[in-house]
């Protein structure tokens, strides 16, 4: 990847963080799949500069807005993103065409594997889950459901649904 490509990298960086604070900005859950060792390499020598993380994020959040306003109004937009390094509005807005132009090498290291990113995020959130469960609890069955917020963010929403003795008694007659 050519050293000005690696600049995504702080974009993509300035996103997870967002996405991970309590207050998120623009949300974007998916910014945190691309940020692997090289990644964190390269935007770990950004992170002392949090005004420009923070705008990035506001900067992102706003472009959000505005093409969720068009893609209300004509779903088949086309939309195209010159220099879209590692944006990932394709993934997390419904509708559009969308058609992103970069660097091969930055092009090729994008490619999400969406359903390999849902099934990590529904573990995580169900093993989160389970450790809120008392030891005696039976599990019957678990299963999840996807949603997007208002604000683009996907959530993970666990149902584990489990039998368990709470010390009542019931008599029958």
């Amino acid at each position: 990847m050519k050293p000005v490509s690696k600049t995504a990298f702080f974009c993509c960086g300035a996103r997870m963080l967002d996405a991970d604070s309590d207050r998120p900005v623009c949300g974007d859950n998916y910014a945190k799949i691309l940020m692997d060792k090289e990644a964190f390499e390269v935007f770990d020598k950004f992170r002392p500069f949090k005004n420009a993380i923070i705008s990035n994020a506001t900067r992102h959040r706003i472009i959000d807005d505005l093409i969720k306003s068009e893609l209300k109004k004509e779903p088949e937009t086309k939309i195209f993103i010159i220099g879209a390094g590692f944006d990932t509005r394709a993934y997390r807005m419904d509708g559009g065409c969308w058609y992103e132009f970069d660097d091969p090498d930055v092009i090729k290291y994008k490619e999400i594997d969406i359903e390999e990113a849902k099934k990590e995020a529904y573990q995580k959130a169900l093993s989160n889950a389970y450790s809120k469960l008392s030891a005696s609890a039976v599990i019957v069955n678990t299963d999840c459901e996807f949603k997007q917020n208002n604000d683009g963010q996907m959530k993970v929403n666990v149902i584990i649904e489990c039998i368990e003795d709470i010390g009542v008694e019931q008599k029958i007659k």
